[in-house]
């Protein structure tokens, strides 16, 4: 993203951006990420932490006498892990030497650039529990674990495969099957006397609605459904970390119009597989996000959970046979949809 000078000034960039295949190398496709912040240690002066912009740069200024960065001498900068975050490889200490160099635009020159730094979301499952549930992750090698007491149930660090979650309560024991990938999941409780569907898979990116800079309103057909107060737009339209950090794939992504709740529903029932949902502004992180399901009219299943405008949480409820989806935020945010799996 271009960064307005005046004479005399340029700027020091770390460029942060998401790690998909997590093997530390920025590659194609691979978008970045908005909102993080960077410390820069300087001579002479306190650090400065700046956070990461739309395009992914944490740009510190460079100019003799004001600025970030006023003079020789040798700096630092660090990329500080957001707790929704981690390295998936090691990164290289960076420090280099500042010199004066008057015929520099900002007359002042590094010696070595900042290395470009990959992050990934730090994987773990979610999962909804009652007090009295017992609950556990088996991996797909049979590896069982114990789910620790979290804020909004229960936790299992785990990497990427397929794990089952069951749930134990006195007699009665539930059980679902996830897939771990790239992102963290939320998994609520499975809804009773559901029959999956046997139709395949319709993945809903709303990349195929707009093709520029704008937004509009999901209408009634998308995926053969009714919507109302769903809206797609280009994830550099508001200019909000959640947008650039929620759109999961392609360009675009949708949310919760005016932070109010989002319905979709269909005249026969279908199978929630998994969504991408992500808090549109900091502002809404002391909330839960809300995700309800009906058939035919009547509630079935609700789940609530905190969300992160730095990285999305998949919602895999797999919930099967359901007429009504709705998502909604506690204290009316903007929640952003992107990846909407149904069958």
């Amino acid at each position: 993203m271009p960064v307005p000078l005046t004479a005399g000034e340029m700027v020091l960039s770390q460029f942060v951006f998401r790690d998909i295949d997590r093997d530390g190398v920025y590659e194609l496709g691979e978008p970045p990420i908005s909102g993080v912040p960077v410390r820069l240690t300087r001579p002479g002066a306190e650090p400065v932490i700046v956070e990461t912009n739309l395009a992914g740069f944490a740009n510190f200024l460079m100019s003799p006498g004001r600025g970030h960065i006023s003079g020789p001498g040798e700096i630092s900068i660090e990329v500080l892990l957001p707790t929704e975050l981690m390295y998936p490889v090691d990164p290289i200490p960076y420090s280099t030497q500042i010199l004066a160099l008057p015929a520099a635009p900002g007359g002042l020159v590094a010696e070595e650039t900042p290395p470009f730094v990959g992050l990934a979301p730090r994987l773990g499952l979610s999962i909804a529990a009652d007090a009295n549930d017992e609950v556990t992750c088996t991996s797909q090698e049979g590896i069982e674990w114990q789910a620790i007491e979290a804020s909004d149930g229960r936790h299992c660090p785990v990497s990427p495969g397929r794990w089952t979650v069951r749930w134990r309560n006195r007699a009665e024991i539930k059980k679902v099957q996830v897939e771990v990938d790239h992102w963290p999941l939320r998994v609520p409780k499975p809804i009773e006397d559901a029959i999956p569907s046997g139709e395949p898979l319709t993945i809903i990116d709303f990349d195929d609605l707009i093709t520029s800079n704008t937004l509009v309103e999901v209408p009634t057909g998308v995926a053969d459904m009714h919507w109302q107060n769903f809206v797609a737009t280009h994830r550099m339209y508001y200019e909000g970390a959640g947008y650039i950090n929620g759109t999961t794939s392609g360009e675009f992504a949708a949310y919760t119009s005016s932070g109010h709740t989002a319905r979709m529903w269909s005249d026969s029932p279908f199978d929630l597989v998994s969504v991408n949902l992500t808090i549109a502004w900091p502002a809404g992180l002391d909330a839960q996000i809300v995700v309800e399901a009906f058939r035919n009219g009547v509630l079935v299943s609700e789940d609530r959970f905190r969300g992160s405008h730095i990285s999305p949480k998949r919602f895999a409820p797999n919930w099967s046979g359901i007429t009504e989806l709705r998502i909604w935020h506690e204290s009316y945010w903007q929640v952003v949809i992107d990846d909407l799996t149904l069958k």
